[in-house]
């Protein structure tokens, strides 16, 4: 499923037309028709516009969540709309909601040890690694090492 599939689906299931959605988030019902057709994808304010005007979060508009985004594009809709933050924490909390507690203190230790840059760059590779097949328990793994020689 597309973005703009997503951006569809929501929208019917609100009763909404493409111009009641365009007018609710200051958008041309002809650039909502071009969003849900998938002929464009909206940029990461947009679709945070989108996202309110519909009452979902941003995230549930991206086809693979997060995984979907740069994480420059992440960081920048963090640092501009205050309420993205809760969303983006929210979808980091359910990553980590399988691992034992002992795990999951044991990262966040070793994390108030880092740097932002380096943590950023740990998460990246992390993420790299999790779009090339290897499993969570391998990425935990690897993540616990890495921050533990820093």
């Amino acid at each position: 499923m597309t973005t703009g599939m997503l951006i569809k689906d929501y929208r019917l299931e609100r009763g909404f037309t493409q111009k009641h959605l365009g007018e609710s988030c200051g958008i041309d019902e002809a650039q909502i028709r071009k969003y849900e057709s998938g002929r464009v994808t909206p940029k990461t304010a947009t679709l945070i516009k989108i996202a309110n005007a519909l009452s979902v979060s941003f995230v549930s508009l991206l086809p693979d969540g997060l995984n979907d985004l740069p994480v420059d594009s992440v960081g920048l809709a963090v640092k501009q709309h205050n309420h993205v933050k809760n969303q983006v924490l929210a979808h980091i909390a359910n990553i980590f909601a399988s691992l034992p507690f002992e795990e999951l203190n044991d990262i966040c230790m070793c994390l108030q040890a880092l740097t932002p840059s380096e943590i950023h760059g740990h998460l990246w590779n992390a993420r790299n690694a999790s779009m090339n097949g290897h499993t969570p328990e391998m990425i935990n793994e690897w993540l616990m090492h890495q921050v533990s020689i820093n």
